[in-house]
C-alpha cells in the first residue's frame, strides 16, 4: 500500500501545518522553526485507533474535526 496522508493548514495561524498518515496520529508542525520541521512536530495528537481519513478546521481554527476508518468523528481543540 503506498504511503498517503492528509495535510491541512491552520486557517488563522501563520505557518502552522497539520498532517496525518497511517500511524493514527495528527502531527502539528510550526514551519517557522527549522528544528521542528527537521526533527519533530511541535505537537502530536493521539485521538484515533485506526487510519485517519479526513480532517478539517472550523473557520477560526479553534476546533479540528477528524474522521477515522472506524467511522467515528472526533472534534477537539488543537
Amino acid at each position: 500500500m503506498p504511503a498517503e496522508g492528509l495535510v491541512e493548514w491552520h486557517p488563522t495561524a501563520a505557518n502552522i501545518l497539520f498532517s496525518s498518515s497511517y500511524d493514527y496520529k495528527v502531527m502539528v508542525w510550526n514551519l517557522d522553526l527549522k528544528k521542528s520541521v527537521i526533527m519533530s512536530p511541535m505537537k502530536t495528537i493521539n485521538c484515533h485507533q485506526d487510519v485517519i481519513l479526513f480532517m478539517s478546521f472550523n473557520t477560526d481554527g479553534s476546533l479540528l474535526a477528524t474522521a477515522c476508518k472506524d467511522r467515528k468523528i472526533r472534534v477537539q481543540d488543537p
